[in-house]
C-alpha cells in the first residue's frame, strides 16, 4: 500500500539564509570598524578585516537585489523598472517554456522514442489482474454499451437501414431465396404435420360457413342453367339428374347436393386430421415442394409476380413511420427490458462477451502487442498532425486565467527559493574573499 508523501517544506533558515549572511556581513563590518577605531585590532589586520566585510556586504546586497528583482518590485529610482522580472516578462517566459517543450522535451521524435518503451497494455493488464478491477471494468463497459440501444430509433440510423435495404431490393431476386427457404421448411416433418392440420382446419371452418355454401349453390344453379342449353344430350342428362336428386325444385336439389358435399368433405377432412400419411396430405406436401423448388430455380410462373409483390410490400415497410420503424422500436424495447434484468439471457450473454474480451486481452500477447502499436501510432499521429497541441496545452496552463501572475511567481519562488538563498550566501562569501584578497594585495604592494 502506498502513501502520499507531503511536499518537503524548507526550514526558517532555508528561507532566510541569504538574509542571515547579509546580516552577518553588515554586523562584521560595523564590529570591525569599531574595533579598529578603538585600537582593539592592529591597523593592518583591522583594515583587511573591514575591507573583507565591506566586500561581503556589497556582494550580499548585490545578490539580494538580483534575487529579489526576479520575484518582486524594488522601489529604487532608475532601476525599479528592471525589477519584478518574472511578472513583467511573463509572456516571454511562457513562450520560452513552450518553445523548449515543443522542440526539445516533448518533440514528436522524443515522444516516439519514449513511447517505444511504454507498454500500455501491460499497465492495463496489471490493473485487470485484480478481480475487483475486472468487475468494475465490466460494469463500466456494460454501462457504455446498454445506452447504445437508443440508436435503433434514431432517424439517421433508421434511414440508413432503409436506404441499404432499398438498394438491395432494387436488384435482389427474392423468388429464389424464398423458394429455397420454403423448400427447407417443407422438408421438416413437424412443419408438414402442422401444415396438413392447418389446411384441414381452414377448409373445415370454410365449409361450415353459410356464405361459402350460398356461393356454391349459386355457382351450381348458374352452371346447370348454362349446361341445359348446350344441346339435347346435355338437357337430357340434366332432366335425369333431377329425377334422382332430392328436392322440390332446382334450388332445393342443389342445396341438398351442397349439403351432402359439405358433409362428405368434412368426413374426408377428419380422415386427413387423423392420418399423418393421408394421400391428400402427401399430395399437398409434394405439390408445395415442387412449387418451391421451381421457384428456387426461377422456373415457377408465379416467381416474378411473388417477387414483385414482396418488393412492394417491403418497400412500404421501409417508408418513414412504416413497419421498419415499429420493428426497430420493438427491438429496442425488448433489448432494454432484457438488459435491465441481470438474469436475462441477453444480460448474461453481454456479461460473458465482456468477460471473454477481458480474459482474451489478459492471455494473448498478440492482442496486447497490437493494442500497444495502435495506441503508440495514434499518439504519434496526433502529435505530428497537430504540432502545436503540446505547446497550446502548456500555454493554456500558463495563461493568466489558469495561473494568475502572482500565483506563478509564488510557485517558482517556492520551488527555487531555497537554492537562490545559497546564491546570496555565495555572493557574500565571494565578495568578502575578493575584498580580502584586494586588501592583502594592497598591503603587500605597500
Amino acid at each position: 500500500m502506498t502513501t502520499d508523501t507531503p511536499p518537503r517544506r524548507a526550514s526558517w533558515l532555508g528561507h532566510h539564509r541569504g538574509t542571515v549572511s547579509l546580516a552577518v556581513a553588515v554586523a562584521g563590518l560595523v564590529a570591525g570598524e569599531a574595533a579598529t577605531r578603538a585600537g582593539l585590532l592592529p591597523p593592518h589586520v583591522g583594515r583587511v578585516l573591514v575591507t573583507a566585510f565591506e566586500g561581503a556586504t556589497v556582494g550580499g546586497l548585490a545578490d539580494w537585489f538580483a534575487v529579489s528583482a526576479l520575484f518582486r518590485r524594488i522601489p529604487i529610482p532608475l532601476v525599479a523598472r528592471h525589477t519584478d522580472l518574472l511578472a513583467r516578462k511573463r509572456e516571454r517566459l511562457a513562450d520560452g517554456i513552450v518553445e523548449m517543450v515543443e522542440t526539445h522535451w516533448l518533440s514528436p521524435a522524443v515522444v516516439r522514442e519514449r513511447l517505444a518503451g511504454v507498454s500500455f497494455s501491460g499497465l492495463i493488464a496489471s490493473y485487470l489482474r485484480d478481480p475487483r478491477n475486472r468487475d468494475s471494468v465490466r460494469r463500466a463497459l456494460r454501462g457504455f454499451i446498454v445506452p447504445l440501444t437508443a440508436a435503433l430509433e434514431h432517424p439517421t440510423f433508421v434511414e440508413a437501414i432503409a436506404a441499404g435495404a432499398r438498394s438491395r431490393l432494387a436488384t435482389a431476386d427474392l423468388g429464389r431465396p424464398l423458394g429455397q427457404g420454403l423448400a427447407q421448411v417443407l422438408a421438416d416433418p413437424a412443419i408438414q404435420h402442422r401444415l396438413g392440420d392447418g389446411l384441414a382446419d381452414v377448409l373445415g371452418a370454410a365449409l361450415g360457413k353459410a356464405e361459402l355454401q350460398a356461393w356454391l349453390r349459386d355457382a351450381l344453379l348458374s352452371a346447370l342453367s348454362e349446361y341445359a342449353h348446350e344441346g339435347w344430350w346435355e338437357s337430357t342428362k340434366i332432366r335425369l339428374a333431377r329425377l334422382f336428386l332430392d328436392g322440390d325444385d332446382d334450388a332445393g336439389k342443389v342445396e341438398h347436393l351442397v349439403g351432402e358435399m359439405a358433409e362428405r368433405l368434412q368426413l374426408v377432412l377428419a380422415e386427413v386430421r387423423a392420418d399423418p400419411a393421408h394421400p391428400l396430405r402427401l399430395g399437398l406436401y409434394a405439390a408445395l415442394h415442387r412449387w418451391a423448388t421451381r421457384m428456387a430455380d426461377g422456373e415457377a410462373p408465379s416467381a416474378a409476380m411473388l417477387t414483385a409483390g414482396l418488393r412492394e410490400l417491403l418497400d412500404k415497410a421501409l417508408q418513414p413511420g412504416g413497419a421498419l420503424t415499429g420493428w426497430l422500436a420493438m427491438l429496442r424495447h425488448e433489448l432494454d427490458a432484457a438488459l435491465d434484468d441481470p438474469a436475462s439471457a441477453a444480460s448474461l450473454r453481454l456479461d460473458a462477451m465482456i468477460g471473454g474480451a477481458i480474459a482474451h486481452f489478459l492471455t494473448h500477447d498478440d492482442t496486447r502487442n497490437g493494442f500497444d502499436d495502435i495506441v503508440r501510432r495514434l499518439i504519434v499521429e496526433v502529435i505530428e498532425s497537430r504540432p502545436q497541441l503540446i505547446g497550446d496545452t502548456v500555454r493554456l496552463s500558463l495563461s493568466e486565467s489558469r495561473l494568475p501572475t502572482r500565483a506563478l511567481v509564488r510557485q517558482i519562488e517556492d520551488k527555487v527559493g531555497e537554492e537562490l538563498q545559497w546564491i546570496r550566501v555565495n555572493g557574500a562569501v565571494v565578495g568578502g574573499l575578493a575584498a580580502a584578497v584586494i586588501a592583502l594585495t594592497r598591503l603587500w604592494l605597500g
